[in-house]
C-alpha cells in the first residue's frame, strides 16, 4: 500500500506544496498523488484563464531515493467530462539540491 501526504512548507526559500511519500508496488500499486485548484484567488474563481497560454511550466524540487525520476502531472478544464479524462505529461527530474524548470 502507498502512502502520502501533501503539506504547505517552505523549502530552499520557496513555499510550495510538498508531497512526499512512500509508494509500494505490491498487489499492482506505485503511485501517490496530489490534487490542487491552479487559482490563485479562490474567492473570486476556481479556474484559470489559460487562453493566453502556450503551455504549462513547473518548477519542481526532487530529493528522492533515486539519481533520476519520473513524474506525471494532469491537468483538468471543463472539456474534460470523463470521471479520468485529463491533459497529460510526463517529466523526468534529477536529484538535486535546486530548484528545476520543467516545461
Amino acid at each position: 500500500i502507498s502512502k502520502g501526504i501533501c503539506t504547505r512548507e517552505i523549502i530552499e526559500g520557496r513555499q510550495c506544496n510538498l508531497i512526499k511519500g512512500k509508494v509500494s508496488l505490491y498487489n499492482n500499486g506505485g503511485f501517490i498523488q496530489m490534487a490542487t485548484a491552479l487559482s490563485t484567488n479562490p474567492a473570486e474563481s476556481l479556474t484559470v484563464d489559460a487562453t493566453k497560454f502556450s503551455g504549462v511550466e513547473l518548477d519542481v524540487f526532487y530529493k528522492g531515493e533515486e539519481d533520476e525520476e519520473k513524474f506525471n502531472v494532469h491537468l483538468r478544464n471543463s472539456a474534460c467530462l470523463r470521471q479520468f479524462s485529463s491533459y497529460r505529461g510526463t517529466f523526468s527530474v534529477k536529484k538535486d539540491d535546486e530548484w528545476q524548470i520543467v516545461k
